[in-house]
């Protein structure tokens, strides 16, 4: 059995769709017939655009509309959807897709342009000299691509670009966006950092700027190694953190080694002077001429009413006879008492 297709009755016929879409990305304004497999006698897109509807498929009558929109329905005969792709906001506003004289549907597109993070503030970032530095813009959507971009410095009174176009000459080949996989990233790479590019950046999305201001500062690994002002010498730390702990642990030793040493040598230094002391009390001399004998006193003695010492001088006279009389001798001696009291 045949059957005859009675031509495409649209799906929300004569109806208002709302359709939002995100600057930089595609979009679909949807359309279809009620039988898949329909196909209508003629279809066309038109945009509401100067106050007038304008084709834009199949034949593209507004020149931005070139390239930019693919009918979806490959396999479908029936759908009749269009993809518009790389939106803008301007592609925002009234379409219409239309089969006849009374089968359309109207479509009213939205477009969400880049809305900056942190619009019209001042942020602050540090980087270092010889390195490089992100300076950061985002979209409040991380798919939105704004229309327009630029990165400006200020430089001499005035703002200049830096990106895309690079107005300052030492900025060439030293900046790189980072929305390779996301658009909304506008975020600015500055590589190769020195103090003259210290200042007030800048990141336009058309109506909308975020403020950067840039501090450089001397990278820390270029900085000197810290010098003793007495010895002009290297301050070096240990490179095996044990050895701090075992000279910790040793200093207490060497103390206490040097105490014990003062002590053997003062205890010995007492002793002798007592043995000196001691020993003196009973010396002997003799010499050629007069002999001098000191006695010790006599502890037991109970005639000392006090505590006296009693020494007996001998003094012993030789003749001074010729060698060969020397064997008479003559006693001639003196014998003297001395009362010697103790201080």
């Amino acid at each position: 059995m045949l059957h005859f297709s009675a031509g495409c009755d649209l799906v929300q016929n004569k109806q208002i769709l709302d359709v939002t879409g995100y600057s930089g990305e595609s979009v679909v304004l949807p359309c279809s017939c009620t039988e898949p497999q329909a196909k209508p006698d003629q279809l066309k897109w038109k945009y509401y655009h100067q106050g007038d509807y304008e084709e834009i498929y199949p034949s593209e009558h507004i020149e931005r509309y070139k390239n930019r929109v693919t009918l979806l329905n490959q396999n479908t005969p029936g759908n009749l959807s269009l993809l518009l792709s790389s939106l803008t906001e301007e592609d925002k506003g009234d379409y219409l897709c239309t089969v006849s004289h009374n089968k359309y549907i109207y479509i009213s597109l939205h477009v969400k342009g880049c809305d900056l993070v942190q619009n019209k503030q001042i942020l602050d970032v540090t980087g270092y000299s010889g390195e490089s530095v992100v300076l950061p813009c985002s979209c409040t959507k991380p798919q939105a691509k704004p229309n327009q971009l630029k990165w400006i410095y200020y430089h001499q009174g005035k703002y200049e670009e830096i990106y895309p176009s690079e107005h300052i000459e030492r900025y060439k080949n030293r900046v790189t966006l980072l929305n390779q996989t996301t658009p909304g990233n506008l975020s600015l790479l500055l590589s190769s950092l020195t103090e003259e590019d210290k200042g007030d950046y800048q990141c336009a999305v058309l109506n909308e700027n975020l403020y950067i201001r840039l501090s450089v500062k001397e990278s820390p690994a270029s900085q000197p190694l810290t010098t003793s002002k007495q010895t002009n010498e290297f301050t070096q730390m240990p490179n095996d953190p044990s050895s701090i702990d075992q000279e910790n642990h040793v200093a207490p030793y060497v103390v206490i080694l040097m105490a014990v040493l003062t002590s053997v040598l003062l205890l010995a230094f007492l002793a002798f002077i007592y043995w000196r002391w001691k020993g003196g009390k009973n010396v002997k001399v003799t010499r050629d001429g007069p002999e001098l004998v000191r006695e010790p006193k006599n502890e037991d003695s109970t005639n000392l009413q006090d505590e006296v010492t009693y020494s007996a001088v001998v003094h012993v006279k030789t003749s001074s006879k010729p060698a060969s009389t020397q064997n008479e001798k003559v006693d001639d001696t003196e014998y003297a008492c001395v009362n010697l009291k103790p201080t």
